[in-house]
Order: C-alpha cells, then sequence, then structure tokens
C-alpha cells in the first residue's frame, strides 16, 4: 500500500518508484530521464521538513521515520560523538525514497 501511495504521489516526476527494475525498464517511449549530480544531497535536506511531509501524506509510514529522523542520531568516531541532525543516514533504505518525496 505504500509503495502504490508513494507512486502515485512522486508520479509524473519520478518515474523509478514503483517500477520493477526502476526508470530503466519502463515500457514507455513518451518520457525523458534527467539525472543530477548533487553534492552531498542527502545531507542537506531538513529533518522537521522530512518529518511534516511524511505526517501530512504517508501517515502510516510516520511513526518508523520519526524513530530514525524524530532526533540527532550519534555517530561514533573514536571515542567521540558526532550528532547527525541533518538530512538522511547513510544505509538508510528509506533514505533515497525520503529525499525523492523531499525535492
Amino acid at each position: 500500500m505504500l509503495i502504490t501511495k508513494t507512486t502515485s504521489y512522486l508520479l509524473p516526476f519520478q518515474y523509478g518508484v514503483g517500477i520493477k527494475g526502476g526508470a530503466a525498464s519502463s515500457t514507455s517511449n513518451n518520457f525523458s530521464i534527467l539525472e543530477i549530480d548533487f553534492k552531498n544531497t542527502f545531507n542537506m535536506i531538513h529533518r522537521e521538513r522530512i518529518l511534516s511531509t511524511i505526517a501530512g501524506s504517508f501517515q502510516q509510514g510516520y511513526p518508523y521515520v520519526f524513530q530514525a529522523y524524530g532526533s540527532p542520531s550519534c555517530l561514533a568516531y573514536g571515542e567521540n560523538c558526532i550528532f547527525s541532525q541533518r538530512g538522511v543516514q547513510q544505509g538508510d533504505r528509506l533514505g533515497p525514497l525520503l529525499f525523492s518525496i523531499i525535492i
């Protein structure tokens, strides 16, 4: 259900969501793909915006997203803790989806 809702939310702007194999496997010949390489882009998104967007449009996913991004997370660096307060975490399977929803 979340995939269906996400697909309808992102189309017609994101073609790789909800399509098995991504945009490359689409059977439509009537679209173009624009790939942009943002510098450090996943860290540029404000977590408050992630949370408010998910709360407003994807209530079922909100508890998980709040658990992951509702407060700063500690990134261990030796004996030190660096607080991660913006963007999505590297390795988070929902990271690319959350980024796509925000942009």
